[in-house]
């Protein structure tokens, strides 16, 4: 089985003008605000990960919409979905992130202890079409178990 520290997930949440934002305890970006998100669980597939993640983070129910980004490395992968809130208030796991919050979008996209790479996540959910989850599914597999997604009309 690979390292699953190699495939990482996050989500773009938006709800009512807001951004779901939680604030890092650790690594090169403890401080800052960022997208929730994190790694898989063998045998996961990556829109459940993220879901799990989310909740797990700051106690929000969401679903996986659209896979917006991916970003490839030569030993690692990152995909970023945007997300469909469904319930919750935001809570910090008092763990991996110190606050979880919503904010203002145009707050978030202006703010300097937001990353980079979140507000081009938020960014493209705003601006993109991105790659929507298709009902696809070869007969081999079970559909619950193979995800296809592709660009969205």
């Amino acid at each position: 089985m690979p390292d699953l520290k190699h495939f990482s997930v996050s989500g773009v949440l938006l709800h009512n003008n807001n951004v779901l934002l939680v604030r890092h305890t650790y690594g090169i970006v403890k401080g800052q605000l960022l997208i929730p998100g994190g790694y898989l669980k063998e045998g996961e597939i990556p829109n459940f990960a993220i879901e799990r993640e989310i909740l797990e983070e700051t106690k929000i129910m969401s679903q996986a919409n659209q896979l917006v980004a991916m970003r490839f490395r030569s030993n690692n992968w990152w995909a970023i979905y945007s997300m469909k809130y469904l319930s919750g208030t935001p809570e910090s796991d008092g763990y991996e992130n110190s606050e979880a919050i919503f904010l203002n979008i145009n707050e978030a996209l202006s703010r300097e202890d937001v990353t980079p790479a979140s507000k081009e996540a938020i960014k493209a959910v705003l601006h993109g079409n991105g790659l929507g989850e298709s009902r696809w599914c070869p007969p081999e597999f079970n559909p619950n178990e193979y995800k296809y997604y592709g660009l969205t009309e």
